[in-house]
């Protein structure tokens, strides 16, 4: 099965988009719970064995000037899952996967969309939503 050129430029472009629509949904977030929030971005490329490189962004925010955090690609060629983002803070990582409802990978995937997989040995994802968000940020501190 070969991956043509068309199919790894649709792909990264989606992917992008999609990397964007986490960061601003993070920022909404916070800013609807009360942090004030100052964002940074750098460009980065991302080597995948499948896509080859590709170009993509960085983001770190800066929470009520004191707690930094960082929003880093992974990448689109994720076996189980269509992406991942990584959620870099102060104490350590999370990690955002894309599931499509018809993945059989994860039981309670019960819409397409950006999950949070809290490491449970049971493999339980949890919907990117503004509750995730505090949990994150919880974690992350």
């Amino acid at each position: 099965m070969s991956i043509v050129a068309e199919d790894i430029q649709s792909k990264t472009i989606w992917f992008n988009k999609q990397l964007c629509l986490v960061k601003d949904n993070f920022i909404k977030w916070l800013q609807e719970i009360g942090h004030e929030v100052v964002t940074t971005d750098k460009s980065t490329k991302i080597i995948e064995g499948l896509g080859g490189e590709y170009d993509t962004k960085e983001y770190t925010i800066l929470i009520d000037k004191n707690i930094s955090v960082k929003i880093i690609p992974y990448g689109i060629w994720i076996i189980g899952a269509r992406g991942r983002i990584d959620i870099y803070g102060p104490s350590g990582s999370e990690k955002l996967l894309y599931f499509r409802m018809g993945d059989k990978i994860v039981m309670n995937v019960d819409e397409d969309g950006w999950y949070w997989d809290d490491n449970s040995p049971h493999r339980r994802v949890l919907k990117f939503s503004k509750d995730i968000v505090i949990s994150l940020l919880e974690r992350l501190q």
